[in-house]
């Protein structure tokens, strides 16, 4: 395996992970942003508008709130190679180092472990994980706008 191959497994595995980062680190500042709408429509429910803007930021708080801390990754263990801990949890160390050592004995094999887990990444993990995003956005901004219409028209 050259140099070139190499690094471009590893900056493809880094750059999905950056992902991963990036995609928990906008639940969590939507969570925020929708905790704190929630909390300041749940002061006047007496009008319907505030009342659909709370129901959604509340519904947007919980799609971010799993969107964090559910273990998409964990529910398909099997997916997994030697570069996840769910790969090899299981495993005792006679077990782990003998994979270890039959994985580094040819390049075809670390290449394999790599698209492993570069693949169960992204399908087990930055896919959910965007697209539970999506619907938490789209909640909020729904919830907002109809909200906001609402509170307009005085109903």
């Amino acid at each position: 395996m050259t140099s070139s191959q190499i690094h471009f497994l590893k900056d493809t595995l880094a750059h999905h992970h950056q992902m991963r980062d990036a995609l928990d680190n906008k639940a969590s500042f939507l969570l925020g942003i929708s905790g704190i709408i929630f909390v300041l429509s749940v002061v006047h429910l007496e009008k319907i508008g505030f009342l659909v803007i709370a129901i959604t930021s509340l519904i947007a708080c919980l799609f971010s709130i799993w969107t964090v801390s559910f273990p998409f990754r964990k529910t398909k263990k099997k997916a997994f190679g030697l570069m996840c801990w769910w790969g090899f949890e299981k495993m005792n160390f006679e077990e782990y180092t003998k994979r270890i050592e039959e994985t580094l004995e040819s390049d075809k094999a670390i290449t394999k472990e790599y698209l492993k887990e570069i693949y169960a990444l992204s399908k087990y993990s930055l896919k959910p994980k965007s697209s539970i995003i999506r619907l938490a956005s789209f909640t909020l901004t729904v919830g907002l706008v109809a909200g906001g219409i609402l509170l307009v028209l005085g109903v």
